[in-house]
């Protein structure tokens, strides 16, 4: 297999986290589980870090392996995310204005008759038949940085009430 390099954020993650690089290294060399993810391109390898199963997404090419993320993982988050069928979309495009700190969802190729602003920095981009083709988000970085921290207590919460004590 090709070198491994391990990028500045894997590396911040392993810190934070308590991984350990050693051991991330034969689950990516040696993996006897792995899935390739056909929304991203990349390949998963799955193993044990201590007693935690982990998934570890990966970009390959001749030289190198570039381990993107890790992430704890179940045997039921595995099947759910390898189930066929359910709905598909088309693969959504993202770009953000930095300067402007404009975020751009492109949902669905075609043109926009109209747009209805939902809050003071969101406004939906409908077509002729009022389908979601684009969003636009003003103040980008404050509004995705407050939604997903509402949105990931919220599912932790969740979980822990769900899990038995």
């Amino acid at each position: 297999m090709s070198d491994i390099v391990w990028t500045e954020y894997l590396q911040y993650r392993v810190g934070l986290r308590g991984f350990d690089l050693a051991r991330l290294e034969r689950i990516i060399r040696h993996s006897s589980e792995r899935y390739y993810d056909t929304e991203t391109g990349r390949t998963i390898a799955v193993g044990r870090h201590n007693k935690q199963l982990v998934m570890i997404p990966y970009e390959q090419n001749e030289n190198t392996v570039i381990p993107v993320t890790i992430h704890a993982i179940t045997r039921q988050q595995i099947l759910f995310r390898r189930e066929p069928g359910g709905s598909q979309m088309n693969k959504m495009q993202m770009r953000y204005f930095e300067q402007e700190d404009v975020l751009h969802l492109i949902i669905t190729e075609g043109s926009e008759s109209r747009s209805v602003e939902l809050s003071p920095n969101i406004t939906v981009e409908l077509n002729e038949r009022n389908e979601l083709v684009g969003v636009e988000i003003l103040s980008a970085s404050t509004f995705l940085r407050d939604t997903v921290l509402e949105s990931v207590q919220a599912k932790t919460l969740q979980m822990l009430e769900a899990q038995p004590v």
